[in-house]
């Protein structure tokens, strides 16, 4: 893939090393990485100046976290970048996950655990955040307020 045509993807995290290892993974896949934020105030003003096709984003940031990041993006509307959420996640920040989802996230991704092996890592972030970028592209203006639709699928016998 060409850079003209690349996927343009901003990547927000606070940890130095988190930013080179999405960064280098997304390049290495053909991605265009048009910025590395390190907190969300940072993430919002390269959204805002490089109109990326996609982000991700961490949750555990200084100042704007990624939820305050994924709010301040819906209320963009139809300018909204999809957001891949790429944060640590456990049993005890379960709900930080689910509210990711509800504020907007498109997906989300889990860091390696130090003993995981990197491959399932970097396939699972390359495939969602080409997701995220198509979802985009294939409906114009629509918002990144699209969950899974695991989430948003009616349950049996609802209205």
């Amino acid at each position: 893939m060409s850079s003209a045509t690349a996927t343009r993807v901003v990547v927000a995290d606070d940890s130095g090393l988190m930013r080179r290892v999405v960064t280098s993974t997304l390049e290495h896949a053909g991605f265009k990485v048009v910025g590395a934020a390190k907190d969300g105030d940072e993430a919002l003003a390269l959204c805002e100046r490089e109109q990326p096709d996609a982000m991700t984003l961490d949750l555990a940031m200084p100042g704007l976290d990624g939820i305050g990041v994924l709010r301040a993006l819906r209320r963009q509307g139809d300018r909204a970048t999809p957001v891949v959420v790429v944060s640590a996640f456990s049993p005890a920040h379960g709900a930080r996950a689910v509210d990711a989802l509800a504020e907007g996230a498109f997906d989300l991704v889990a860091k390696p655990a130090v003993g995981d092996g990197i491959d399932r890592f970097t396939t699972e972030l390359s495939d969602k955040v080409r997701l995220a970028a198509a979802s985009r592209r294939r409906v114009p203006g629509r918002a990144a307020a699209a969950a899974p639709s695991a989430l948003t699928r009616p349950r049996p016998g609802s209205p």
